[in-house]
């Protein structure tokens, strides 16, 4: 079995809002402007599907010995797809080349700009999965004697997208 290596995985922005055609992480040149996120330690995509109940009642049919009658039915359906992605690391506040920049997010962030992201790992076992969407949520944290960390939230618009 072929695992997936977590530290290949990273989360890709694009603070433009431009189209993905590519997997950022294993398509040289293929998305330029979407470059992972510098000094990341971890990545996460939610995907959740919500359902929704009907209820109704259904007519049985009528027997030689029964009249017909109502029987109470239940179901149940896919209804609206939310998504978001997650990601952490350490901070740090040196730009590094092919890299979207700490103070970047951060000022996609207070902008209330939309943005593209993506989850890729250059592992060619893995999927890339993008869409666009906000940054709802910017965190940094720092605690005596470790290292100062960032963390933040992508609300992801629209359904996501597995890139080839």
């Amino acid at each position: 079995m072929a695992g997936v290596n977590s530290n290949t995985c990273c989360i890709y922005i694009d603070t433009a809002a431009g189209s993905v055609s590519n997997d950022p992480a294993e398509t040289s040149g293929a998305s330029p402007a979407l470059v992972p996120i510098a000094y990341s330690t971890s990545a996460g995509v939610s995907i959740n599907n919500a359902t929704f109940e009907v209820n109704y009642k259904k007519a049985t049919g009528a027997t030689v010995s029964d009249a017909p009658s109502l029987a109470p039915t239940r179901a149940f359906n896919v209804g609206t797809q939310t998504a978001s992605m997650s990601f952490e690391g350490v901070v740090d506040w040196t730009v590094i080349a092919d890299t979207i920049a700490l103070n970047e997010i951060f000022n996609s962030f207070l902008a209330k700009s939309q943005i593209t992201a993506c989850w890729a790992s250059t592992d060619t076992n893995a999927n890339a999965y993008h869409a666009k969407g906000y940054i709802t949520s910017f965190d940094l944290s720092s605690s005596v004697d470790d290292f100062a960390t960032f963390s933040g939230s992508i609300e992801l618009i629209g359904d996501i997208t597995e890139l080839a």
